[in-house]
């Protein structure tokens, strides 16, 4: 069977993703789950959202008709920012133990906010593909959800500049946590343009209404283009900088230690 465009995007993402599961598993083992360890549990999800939503695209070539598989592949696409935006976060928080330049509740409302988003997106594709006319059309719902992907964006990236300017503070520092926080803000400041095509992207789709910037219905092309090379440029700035970085002595301790630190 001859593959459609849109199904062999799907199995460069499988191709890709099926690896970064992997190496996310094993970044959770050598950092630590929580999220001052790095937070790599979010690749992980990323990984899992990417592989099934791509199954179910590949899946749903031979079965067109399958609302369960569109609607697996619309949820699978319209979340997948949160994490990927999370996982920077999570880079952040560690950064943070070192630099201190913000309090501990910064990144405790910006978990909240990507949670909220997910679970709002889920929502909004539900209905969009339940819709009573039929067609998949944009809601309410999927545009609240894009709007706080946006925020935490906006709060990732305040974290980056507050942590780029609070470098001073261990410029001079041999330390490894030191030198680990410093790596961390230059990678993710090397993220940054690649995250802003990605939420442009989702910003056109779903604020401009525009179908050939939505995820599985779309031009494949721009999708390719705009959203998984994106993506994938992203995890592999991350996992990279998880390789390179030394694991925290004692992860749960620093992240207990930095929670109960007063800077909240």
């Amino acid at each position: 069977m001859t593959l459609s465009t849109q199904s062999a995007v799907s199995v460069v993402q499988l191709a890709f993703f099926i690896p970064f599961l992997f190496l996310s598993g094993w970044m959770i083992v050598k950092h630590g789950f929580r999220s001052a360890g790095g937070g790599w549990r979010y690749i992980t999800i990323l990984g899992l959202l990417r592989i099934i939503g791509s199954s179910c695209e590949i899946a749903g070539e031979s079965s067109p008709t399958n609302k369960s598989l569109r609607t697996v592949v619309l949820i699978c696409n319209s979340i997948g920012l949160a994490p990927l935006l999370l996982q920077c976060t999570g880079l952040v928080t560690r950064a943070n133990i070192s630099i201190k330049s913000l309090p501990n509740r910064f990144f405790s409302i910006a978990n909240l906010v990507g949670t909220a988003g997910m679970v709002i997106a889920i929502i909004g594709a539900v209905k969009a593909v339940n819709s009573t006319s039929g067609q998949f059309e944009i809601n309410d719902f999927m545009v609240a959800g894009i709007s706080l992907f946006i925020v935490l964006f906006a709060l990732t990236l305040l974290a980056v500049v507050s942590m780029g300017t609070g470098m001073s503070t261990i410029a001079s520092s041999t330390h490894r946590e030191h030198l680990g926080a410093r790596r961390i803000v230059m990678a993710l400041a090397l993220c940054v343009p690649f995250l802003v095509v990605r939420i442009v992207y989702a910003c056109i789709g779903t604020y401009g209404k525009n179908t050939n910037y939505m995820p599985g219905m779309g031009d494949p092309l721009v999708y390719l283009g705009m959203t998984v090379i994106t993506e994938i440029i992203v995890v592999c700035i991350c996992l990279a900088l998880g390789i390179i970085l030394p694991a925290p002595s004692d992860p749960v301790a620093e992240y207990k230690g930095y929670a109960g630190s007063g800077r909240v």
